[in-house]
C-alpha cells in the first residue's frame, strides 16, 4: 500500500507539474497572442492612416494631373497660334524678299540704262569735241592764209610805183576776213557727274557742321507692340501690329528700347495681325533687336 500510494503521489505530482507547465505555456501563448493582436491592431491603424494619406495624395495628384492637362491644352493652343503666326511671318517675309528682289532688279536695270545713256552722251560729246577741234584747226589755217595774203598785199602796195598797176585779184572771202581777232573761246563742257561730285563734299561739310538733336514725340494711347523679326538681308522688320490695331500701309512707327528712342520705320505691307515695315534712313537693321518696343506715330493719309 505504501508503494502504491507513493507511486500515485508521484504520478499525481507529475500530472500537476505537467498541468502547471501546460497552463503556464497556455498563459504565455495567450499573452503573446494578445500582444500580437495589439501589434496587429496598431499596424492596421497605421495602415489605415497611411491609406488615408495615400488617398489624399492620390486625390491631390489627380487634381494636379487635371491642371497639367488643362495647361497642356492651353500650351498646345498657344503653340498652334504661334505656328500660324510663324507661317504668316514666313509668308510675309518671302513676299517682302520677292518684292525687294524685284525692286533691286528694276534699280539695276535703271542703273544700266542710265550708264548706257551716259556712255552714249559721252561718246556724242567726244565726237562734238573732235569736230570742234577740227573746225578750230581749219579756222586757224584760214586765218593764217588771210594774214599771209594781207601781208603780200601791203608789200605790193609799198613797192608799187606812181603808175597805176592792175589791182590784184580779190581773194575769196574766208571766215578770217573779220580781222586778226582770236577765235571765240570754246564753251566749257561740264560733266554732270563731275559737277555732282564737286558739289557733294560741300553739302557733306555743311551737314557735318550742323548737328541737330533728335526730337522724340511719345504718342500716349497709340497702338503699341513689339518687333517679332528683323531681316538684315533685305533690310526690313516685322511687327505684331496689323489692321486690327489701326495700322495702314504708309503708317510711321517709332522703335524704342527701354524708353530710349532708336528710329522710325514705315509700313509697306499690312496683315490683320502683323505688318512689315522698311527703315527710314539713317535708321537701319543693325540698330534694332527682336522684342524692341513699337509705337504708332502717324497714320498714312
Amino acid at each position: 500500500m505504501n508503494k502504491s500510494g507513493k507511486t500515485l503521489t508521484i504520478f499525481l505530482s507529475v500530472i500537476s507539474v505537467l498541468l502547471l507547465s501546460i497552463t503556464a505555456i497556455s498563459v504565455f501563448f495567450f499573452i503573446q497572442e494578445i500582444q500580437l493582436r495589439r501589434t496587429a491592431e496598431e499596424n492596421l491603424e497605421q495602415l489605415k492612416q497611411v491609406e488615408a494619406k495615400l488617398q489624399k495624395e492620390l486625390t491631390d495628384t489627380k487634381k494636379q494631373v487635371f491642371l497639367l492637362e488643362e495647361k497642356n491644352k492651353e500650351a498646345n493652343d498657344k503653340v498652334e497660334g504661334l505656328m500660324e503666326d510663324l507661317e504668316l511671318e514666313q509668308g510675309l517675309r518671302e513676299e517682302m524678299k520677292k518684292e525687294n528682289r524685284e525692286i533691286k532688279d528694276s534699280l539695276e536695270k535703271e542703273k544700266q540704262s542710265r550708264e548706257e545713256y551716259r556712255q552714249q552722251t559721252q561718246s556724242q560729246l567726244d565726237e562734238a569735241q573732235k569736230k570742234i577741234e577740227a573746225l578750230e584747226t581749219q579756222l586757224k589755217e584760214v586765218t593764217e592764209q588771210s594774214r599771209a595774203l594781207e601781208k603780200q598785199l601791203q608789200e605790193a602796195q609799198s613797192n608799187s610805183s606812181a603808175a597805176p598797176q592792175p589791182a590784184p585779184e580779190a581773194a575769196a572771202p574766208t571766215p578770217g576776213d573779220a580781222g586778226a581777232a582770236d577765235p571765240a573761246p570754246m564753251p566749257q563742257v561740264i560733266d554732270i557727274d563731275q559737277k555732282s561730285e564737286a558739289v557733294t563734299p560741300q553739302n557733306d561739310q555743311l551737314g557735318k557742321n550742323i548737328d541737330l538733336d533728335k526730337i522724340v514725340v511719345s504718342n500716349r494711347g497709340a497702338a503699341q507692340g513689339r518687333v517679332i523679326s528683323v531681316d538684315q538681308e533685305t533690310d526690313f522688320v516685322i511687327v505684331n501690329l496689323g489692321e486690327q490695331d489701326g495700322i495702314q500701309k504708309g503708317s510711321v512707327l517709332g522703335i524704342y528700347r527701354n524708353n530710349q528712342y532708336l528710329g522710325d520705320v514705315q509700313v509697306s505691307r499690312v496683315l490683320p495681325e502683323m505688318a512689315a515695315a522698311d527703315f527710314i534712313p539713317p535708321f537701319s537693321s543693325d540698330k534694332i533687336q527682336k522684342a524692341d518696343q513699337v509705337v504708332m506715330k502717324s497714320v498714312a493719309n
